[in-house]
């Protein structure tokens, strides 16, 4: 009776999230969904304790960076819940130089969500930077995205195993998930910074 209770209350959330979609882009104003929100919470640096800023923003996903360390997190502030998850490999993979990865990885997290949507298999480098290591990953990974998952989120943890594990699991409630791992995650973090 529980695991029915628990998929009641699941399909509930995702017709709601749905409506609440369908709300946004029948809003008056195209561009709403570009605008920054206010968050509902003041939101501190998750190594430091400093205040953050908004650094960019899509939708209800915020980009904040720490005033004090400049570490970065994604807040997602939707109205029936919030979470943030701490990205410690982001500004390793956002400078010009050579062999780095460019500012945003939205179309390479849309190229990931049409395949996972077309039901076919994705890139060998979207297996790679996303963790998709078994058909478990893909099918939580298509779960997530069904669920509401964006693509300016999976931009931002992109080739960050835990942050894309507490990115899905915001999406999916299940004590069951499998933890994503990527190869980046092995490497040792250089100071941004000081790039």
């Amino acid at each position: 009776m529980n695991r029915f209770m628990n998929a009641t209350i699941t399909a509930q959330d995702a017709i709601q999230r749905f409506a609440w979609s369908i709300e946004r882009r029948l809003s008056a104003d195209p561009f709403d969904m570009y605008r920054e929100r206010p968050l509902r919470k003041t939101v501190t640096c998750w190594k430091c304790g400093g205040g953050m800023t908004v650094q960019d923003f899509q939708d209800w996903s915020q980009t904040l960076a720490c005033q004090r360390c400049h570490n970065l997190s994604l807040v997602i502030d939707t109205p029936s819940s919030g979470r943030v998850i701490p990205l410690q490999l982001l500004r390793r993979f956002r400078f010009a130089e050579t062999k780095r990865r460019p500012n945003l990885n939205i179309e390479f997290a849309y190229d990931l969500i049409d395949s996972l949507k077309n039901m076919e298999h994705p890139s060998s480098a979207a297996e790679t930077d996303f963790g998709l290591r078994q058909d478990a990953h893909i099918g939580v990974m298509w779960l997530a995205i069904w669920r509401g998952c964006s693509a300016y989120e999976l931009s931002r943890v992109v080739g960050d195993g835990g942050a894309i594990s507490l990115l899905v699991s915001h999406y999916i409630e299940s004590n069951d998930l499998p933890p994503f791992w990527t190869t980046y995650d092995a490497t040792e973090c250089e100071d941004p910074l000081s790039i």
